[in-house]
């Protein structure tokens, strides 16, 4: 992922997408959580969440540090559910800002 983008990150979930009913994804570095993705602004279609981040988001990172990564959510039965944390690369940008 690259600091001042837009990307669109896709997970494959191991059921419905459409039984998750309250959760969120998050992004961290240093233990400390910096962008947080309610599961209500996420795109679901069958076992994939679409999560997109604005400039804003990810000019929130810090291109030295990777990235963690991290699905919590509820699903309709009541049941909470993780995944494991994706870490992934920072990459850096010139000019920082928003366009």
């Amino acid at each position: 992922m690259i600091r001042g983008t837009t990307p669109i990150l896709e997970f494959e979930l191991p059921i419905s997408a459409s039984s998750l009913v309250d959760g969120y994804v998050v992004l961290a570095q240093h233990n400390t959580v910096l962008v947080e993705k309610r599961l209500t602004d996420c795109d679901k279609e069958d076992k994939i969440l679409y999560v997109r981040l604005d400039q804003e988001d990810t000019l929130k990172l810090d291109d030295r540090y990777r990235t963690e990564i991290q699905i919590r959510a509820k699903t309709i039965e009541g049941e909470i559910i993780a995944s494991d944390i994706y870490t992934v690369e920072t990459g850096r940008i010139l000019k920082d800002g928003v366009i």
